[in-house]
């Protein structure tokens, strides 16, 4: 059970993040480092508004720190892009982010995303890892009414559905 991994996020065999089993030093590092992270956000955050309006504009590529309102956690993030939602009001923008603890894809509310100061942006993660498996072939099954039977078809694209 050493080889054992939690597929996080899925796009394609090419393409996955997914958690290793690891030891028990390792892990604890980390989780002590993220209840860090969250312990200095509840802190700085919890009485304090950034920017005009209370707002923050973090840059493409930019780690920010995120409140999970549901999981009442701050985690680290990276900006993917944003999405102004209605032009000219604010407070209504997301942000696409990518969780660098969790191995996830986000979206995060403007009100939600603080800066985070230079100790805590790095992005290496010793949990969360990128993977791909090689030589995987993806087959399209289609119905040949000549043959009068089902048949595969082999593809460059993966069905996600």
């Amino acid at each position: 059970m050493e080889n054992t991994i939690q597929i996080t996020h899925f796009v394609s065999p090419y393409q996955f993040w997914y958690k290793r089993s690891q030891l028990h030093v390792i892990r604890r590092m980390e989780i002590v480092f993220q209840e860090e992270v969250h312990k200095f956000c509840i802190e700085q955050y919890d009485a304090e508004e950034t920017g005009p309006d209370g707002y923050y504009e973090p840059v493409t590529g930019e780690i920010v720190a995120v409140y999970d309102p549901a999981r009442k956690k701050w985690t680290r993030n990276r900006v993917l892009n944003s999405t102004n939602v209605v032009e000219g009001n604010i407070g209504r923008d997301t942000f696409q982010v990518w969780s660098l603890d969790e191995g996830v894809p986000k979206e995060a509310a403007a009100k939600y995303v603080k800066p985070l100061p230079t100790k805590y942006t790095h992005s290496e993660n010793l949990h969360v890892k990128q993977g791909a498996l090689r030589n995987i072939i993806s087959i399209n099954h289609f119905y040949d009414p000549v043959e009068g039977r089902l048949c595969e078809k082999v593809s460059a694209d993966w069905d996600n559905s």
